[in-house]
């Protein structure tokens, strides 16, 4: 995947999603469910790259461990709607999504100029 698309999907859908999630703290488990498969998606993509990766990569390392297990958590304990989760799930989440966006996006700006 090259890594304008990344950047593009870190600015447009990845980081948009936890900030609203974060934010609304939604009731639909759908959205859990979302945040669930996303956790396990990254857990397996990024586990792949580090068991194929030549050198470590500490991108690699904090998607398949910090951010994969964030989500898979969230996913797993709000399935029901987001009820048994803790606030600090909602703000763990904002969190991420703001540094996700504001990252890739300040990444294509100094790329543009």
């Amino acid at each position: 995947m090259s890594l304008p698309f990344v950047r593009l999907i870190h600015i447009f859908f990845s980081g948009p999603l936890l900030i609203w999630v974060g934010l609304a703290e939604p009731k639909f488990p759908w959205v859990y469910k979302l945040l669930l498969g996303l956790g396990v998606l990254l857990l397996f993509a990024f586990g792949v790259k580090l068991a194929l990766a030549k050198s470590l990569n500490v991108w690699y390392v904090i998607h398949a461990t910090l951010f994969a297990s964030l989500l898979i958590y969230v996913g797993y304990v709000g399935r029901n709607g987001g009820q048994a989760l803790p606030h600090i799930a909602f703000s763990l989440l904002l969190a991420v999504g703001v540094s996700a966006l504001g990252f890739h996006l300040i990444r294509v700006i100094q790329k543009m100029f």
